[in-house]
């Protein structure tokens, strides 16, 4: 439930930041042109609305905080339990309970409760709008009359419909000149759906003033638009300001159906003002280049709201003393036992997002929490007092350090023991610890089938060194490597990436990834740095494989990688 809070809060401090900047650029360039200011907050609309959607895919852009902005975090009690069943001893913890509701699920359901209710009154808004254009009577095309308005109104969200109460035909022509013209402006814009979708923003978002102030400001915009164009129809402002208020005496309180009615009581002094201003210039619609334009300036504003992300900055002496994805010791109170089962334990399975959340936990209860829930989120058969999937861990834990260990690295540090702590056991595995016709000793591992990268995948690990460090030294099909006349040639690893460069010039390339739906880019630059190609993915395992099935010219190049938000890059060399 506190990832539903903070995607919520997330989205409406960007929402905020964009609506921020959107205003503050309309202050700067003095626009007061009512068709411009509408146009730029359907953009903004729009881009709020969007963000949901495009935050979690678009490149980071990590902006550092103050240190002084981190939470401090407290020491734990004395005490401990062991959570894994090895003798590892965390601080003490609440002993397991019964699950009660907190206040983030209560907080969650409150929202949920009314935005379903404000989403249904929405929908019943369309439905009785429906239901008033089908009883509605023809005048032209386009334009309906009805006994159920008392209004002009223009309702229908793909195919706006006039509709004129029935005594229009008392109406002067000038009247009715600049009534039709009026609601042919809010046509011609397609005001209904600009409403329709302030609304729906209003009924998700219903807790952010910014969802209420838009919605009304869209629609008060869409009414001095439309405004200005009766006035420059009908070029007489007096008469238009009377006919805008026999209307909005005749408006009542609420309005049910969803559409956009020319009279509105609470903003009536504000347009009869600004309709009998001489000294106004009227505006005009705004032309399809001119949206076009906007909207393209509004993209890379856009795209920064969008792509930012907050992260806590490094002095230079922890970014020199830190190892690789490692957390700082003060995580839960400054605990040696979590800060080891978060970098050592769960160290290729724990996603971003738990990282992240663990690190800003306070005391040692809540530590203890979050690892309960972290294997509950894992197991297969919670109905039962074994988790199969948290012993299946531990399991391959302990087999790796006790079969992999190098003479400089624990088990569970090594290629070896990464693929096996990650993928299980391999279906079949040739080992040659002497080596072979001159080769170092090798293993090969082979995986009928890996969910993220295919059937018949093959692990080699090498030993050069002869000191049992056996690093990855190839890993793809398995048989094409059998086929193939010439081995592959695998370049690295730098930092863990590695790229395999096969005898028809095409490339595979890997790299360990952590966490969850993690975007990649990468890009091939010759040795000139002209690129070669160029590459944007994302990821769910804790591998990332990608096929590069252009041929490459011989010459050098050099891979440049991003897998969640990590650059490194490598050279390679195809012959």
């Amino acid at each position: 439930m506190e990832t539903v809070l903070f995607a919520l809060a997330d989205w409406a401090i960007r929402a905020t930041l964009l609506a921020a900047a959107a205003a503050t650029l309309l202050w700067l360039l003095r626009i007061q042109d009512a068709h411009l200011r509408l146009t730029a907050w359907t953009i903004v609309l729009i881009a709020i609305l969007v963000i949901p959607l495009a935050s979690p895919l678009l490149p980071r852009l990590s902006i550092a905080l103050p240190q002084f902005l981190s939470r401090s975090v407290s020491q734990p009690p004395a005490g401990g339990i062991d959570i894994r069943g090895t003798g590892s001893v965390l601080p003490a913890a609440p002993p397991p309970r019964s699950y009660h509701p907190g206040w983030t699920d209560f907080g969650v359901a409150a929202w949920a409760l009314v935005a379903i209710l404000m989403l249904i009154r929405l929908a019943v808004g369309l439905r009785l709008s429906a239901l008033l254009v089908r009883q509605g009577r023809a005048i032209q095309p386009g334009v309906l009359e009805s006994d159920a308005v008392r209004v002009p109104i223009t309702v229908g969200i793909f195919h706006p419909l006039i509709i004129l109460p029935s005594g229009w035909r008392a109406w002067s022509e000038s009247r009715l000149f600049s009534v039709l013209a009026h609601e042919e402006g809010h046509v011609a814009r397609r005001d209904p759906l600009r409403q329709f979708a302030a609304s729906v923003y209003r009924s998700l978002a219903w807790f952010h003033p910014l969802a209420w102030w838009l919605r009304a400001e869209i629609n008060a915009l869409a009414e001095a638009a439309s405004d200005d164009v009766a006035i420059s129809a009908s070029q007489d402002r007096v008469k238009y300001a009377e006919t805008l208020l026999s209307f909005i005496e005749l408006t009542p309180r609420r309005v049910q159906w969803e559409g956009v009615s020319m009279a509105n009581p609470r903003t009536r002094m504000r347009r009869i003002d600004r309709i009998l201003d001489q000294n106004r210039k009227l505006s005009a619609p705004a032309g399809a280049r001119v949206i076009a334009a906007m909207a393209l300036a509004a993209l890379p504003l856009v795209y920064v709201i969008c792509a930012i992300r907050p992260v806590a900055a490094q002095t230079p002496e922890s970014v020199a003393h830190s190892a690789p994805d490692a957390v700082a010791a003060n995580v839960c109170g400054g605990s040696p036992a979590y800060a080891k089962w978060l970098n050592e334990d769960v160290a290729y399975i724990i996603t971003n997002e738990e990282r992240v959340a663990i690190t800003h936990l306070h005391a040692a209860p809540e530590c203890a929490m979050f690892v309960e829930q972290f294997w509950l989120r894992r197991d297969p058969t919670p109905d039962t007092a074994a988790n199969e999937f948290k012993e299946e861990h531990y399991r391959r834990i302990a087999y790796a350090s006790q079969r992999f260990a190098s003479n400089h690295a624990a088990g569970w540090q090594t290629d070896r023991g990464r693929i096996y702590i990650t993928y299980g056991p391999p279906d079949e595995i040739e080992s040659h610890p002497h080596g072979e016709a001159g080769k170092p000793p090798f293993e090969q591992w082979l995986y009928r089938h890996i969910e993220a990268l295919g059937n018949n995948i093959m692990f080699e690990f090498s030993d050069p060194n002869h000191d049992l460090s056996y690093r990855l030294s190839f890993m793809g099909d398995y048989k094409a490597d059998q086929n193939g006349a010439t081995r592959p040639v695998v370049f690295g690893p730098v930092d863990g990436v590695y790229v395999q460069v096969n005898r028809s010039r095409t490339l595979f390339i890997t790299s360990p990834v952590r966490g969850a739906s993690v975007p990649v880019y990468g890009r091939i630059v010759d040795r000139d740095g002209k690129m070669m190609q160029s590459f944007e993915d994302s990821t769910r395992a804790a591998m990332y494989g990608k096929w590069i099935g252009t041929p490459l010219p011989a010459g050098q190049y050099k891979l440049e990688l991003e897998v969640g938000g990590n650059r490194r890059s490598i050279p390679f060399e195809v012959k």
